[in-house]
């Protein structure tokens, strides 16, 4: 039958990611903070269905800015290579957050890389957040593709660890 379709599933860990977050500048009125992240994804911690041949890179720049008390929005452009290719894709992301308490948040994020050969990707996902300790954090997230190039559905789950700087 020609209408039929094939499909393929995967299940695995992804590559293990590492990266820094380095503060440039604070929300100043209309000027929104400002930071700079780099990262790493390691193959070698990878089920072989999603293992690279090199080590992925990463580089952005986020900006953010408080819309009210409870509300921010949050902003990213940069540059990402897969570890397959040393071309790069170009990464942008929107995403709005919520501060549900003290401790606990949500976030909406429309992002997509944009390669310099090949198709596009968009997707959008959702999530929480969860302080553990004041420089402890996990978070979980879920999503969809918007488009044919993209992944049709993810989940994701993870934890960030905050270096003391002194």
């Amino acid at each position: 039958d020609k209408n039929m379709e094939t499909k393929t599933s995967s299940n695995g860990f992804y590559p293990l990611y590492t990266g820094i977050k380095i503060q440039i500048a604070h929300e100043r009125g209309l000027l929104p903070e400002v930071a700079f992240l780099a990262g790493l994804e390691l193959p070698f911690t990878a089920h072989k269905t999603f293992k690279t041949s090199h080590t992925a890179a990463n580089m952005r720049f986020t900006l953010s800015h408080s819309l009210s008390e409870r509300f921010s929005l949050g902003y990213n452009l940069g540059a990402e290579w897969d570890g397959d290719t040393p071309v790069p894709s170009y990464f942008y992301s929107v995403a709005l957050g919520l501060s549900l308490t003290g401790k606990a948040g949500a976030f909406i994020e429309f992002y997509g890389l944009i390669p310099e050969k090949g198709i596009s990707t968009h997707l959008i996902d959702g999530g929480i957040t969860f302080l553990i300790k004041p420089n402890r954090q996990l978070d979980a997230s879920g999503g969809l593709g918007l488009n044919e190039e993209a992944m049709d559905y993810f989940i994701s789950f993870g934890i960030s660890y905050r270096l003391p700087l002194q």
